[in-house]
């Protein structure tokens, strides 16, 4: 029960993130913070990955549905014989998925909305679930290590 209520607590909280950037900011409005270092932008990702096939959203549409389904999948099985870091990691993975797919669905784009420049980041806009999903699918991998040694 507690990894469901992780993610709904991630879905929630990520999706008010993005509604308050929706709310308060227009389309490509960005504002700096931290010596530049970081910057709140209302961006509207149509594609996938850094805007991958922005010109055919409903690609992106389809390629997340499939990753739902596995991250699903993953959460499922780590339910079943996980450790509590499979467990999280699966419970942030999914809980990225689904309100990135939830955008999509609710509005053709997902909303991304802040950047770190520092060297190699500076050009992706990024949101929570973006985060969640990496960092997921990084206690996935570290969890299965401690497991399985």
């Amino acid at each position: 029960m507690r990894y469901i209520m992780l993610m709904v607590a991630l879905i929630f909280g990520d999706g008010a993130v993005k509604n308050h950037i929706e709310e308060n900011r227009a389309v490509n409005e960005t504002t700096a913070y931290l010596e530049d270092r970081l910057v709140i932008t209302n961006h509207h990702n149509y594609g996938g990955v850094m805007n991958f096939k922005d010109d055919k959203p409903h690609i992106s549409l389809f390629s997340g549905m499939i990753a739902l389904l596995v991250s699903a999948g993953l959460f499922l099985r780590s339910l079943a014989d996980g450790n509590a870091i499979e467990r999280t990691g699966a419970s942030m993975l999914l809980a990225g998925g689904i309100s990135n797919q939830w955008d999509r669905l609710k509005k053709g784009y997902v909303v991304d909305y802040f950047t770190i420049r520092i060297k190699g980041l500076s050009k992706i806009i990024f949101n929570i679930s973006d985060w969640f999903i990496f960092l997921g699918g990084l206690f996935l991998v570290i969890g299965k290590i401690i497991r399985n040694r």
